[in-house]
């Protein structure tokens, strides 16, 4: 499979931005292989907003929208998220690449705090502040994205659709995201129900 992959080239379906934690895996959460996703991860999966000066991720996103026509892009965050830990608590060594990387972690700290309490809709237990703020973040990456030119313009022409993500650690599930109450859904009953394209 690799050897026909590598005399034909890429041609992935989606673009999955997520979290540098070495705990998510990204072909285990969407049950996808080799070929199926290309792949950005950083620290929080964070998207900057174009022109923030973050020309890797700008790459990227280019480059997957423009040149490999991806259908979906999946922003995946997660439970226990050493990023939103330390954004709630502005430990970040000063002046460290650390600390100015989590700065884009700002919009998603000031959405959560008009946000009411979210609930895991498998459990029904209250998110702590930390996964709450993963929640939101997903949220405010997925808005980000729309302000690249190529993911709007696929967007509006009904070439591209944006997903949000949320994996539970704990209980190894994925929960989707929404922008409104109750936030986060089932994934396996919405996709069940809205033939989602996590595994186009």
């Amino acid at each position: 499979m690799l050897a026909k992959l590598a005399a034909d080239g890429q041609r992935p379906a989606q673009l999955f931005i997520t979290c540098a934690d070495s705990r998510i895996v990204p072909n285990l959460i969407t049950a996808t292989g080799p070929g199926d996703q290309f792949c950005v991860r950083n620290i929080g999966n964070l998207v900057p907003p174009k022109g923030s000066n973050s020309s890797s991720v700008d790459a990227a996103i280019e480059y997957a929208v423009d040149v490999l026509g991806v259908r979906s892009i999946v922003v995946c965050g997660h439970s226990h998220c050493g990023a939103a830990a330390a954004a709630l608590e502005a430990n970040a060594p000063a002046g460290t690449g650390l600390q100015n990387w989590l700065r884009h972690l700002e919009p998603s700290l000031r959405r959560t705090v008009g946000l009411p309490d979210i609930v895991d809709p498998a459990t029904g237990v209250k998110l702590s502040p930390a996964d709450k703020l993963s929640v939101a973040n997903v949220g405010v990456q997925l808005a980000n994205l729309r302000s690249f030119a190529c993911v709007h313009k696929a967007e509006d022409e009904g070439r591209l659709e944006l997903i949000g993500l949320w994996f539970d650690l704990r209980a190894a599930a994925a929960r989707l995201v929404l922008d409104r109450e109750p936030y986060l859904v089932r994934a396996d009953e919405e996709l069940a129900t809205a033939g989602s394209s996590l595994k186009r």
